[in-house]
């Protein structure tokens, strides 16, 4: 029974009560979160229940009208130009540069500067540390 028609059986009557309707709610208000494969499943089962069929689950072909259809295509190739461009051909890697640590020499006044660090930005550091020193060691193990 739903809880409008549960609610006029309780309390009859003409006018709406607010505030009996909210402690009406609360004393009988239930939540059930599921998953949407478990509704699948149950909305299955209760049309086995009513039909005593198994359900068939080949939906075939989706057709599409027009408009979803330009929608569509027009996203598909919104993507290729971004990938290919618009001669379609693949675009040519560019080569970056990227500097190398070789070069020590920091003539900046703040790079001789102590860093702060609080106690949650210096976990993360360390983890990170941690995590990098790791994964080199395992790159050396696997070399040998």
């Amino acid at each position: 029974m739903y809880r409008d028609a549960s609610f006029k059986l309780e309390y009859p009557g003409n006018e709406f009560d607010r505030g009996l309707w909210k402690q009406f709610w609360f004393r009988h208000q239930t939540y059930h979160t599921q998953c949407l494969p478990c509704i699948s499943s149950q909305k299955d089962a209760a049309r086995r229940k009513e039909t005593g069929e198994e359900p068939n689950h080949n939906w075939g072909p989706i057709l599409l009208d027009d408009v979803n259809t330009k929608i569509l295509t027009s996203w598909y190739n919104d993507a290729q130009q971004k990938i290919f461009g618009k001669d379609g051909k693949p675009r040519a890697k560019v080569a970056l540069e990227v500097s190398d640590d070789d070069d020590d020499n920091l003539n900046f006044p703040w790079s001789k500067d102590r860093v702060h660090l609080n106690a949650s930005s210096s976990t993360v550091a360390r983890t990170w540390l941690r995590t990098a020193r790791a994964q080199m060691q395992q790159r050396t193990d696997q070399e040998y």
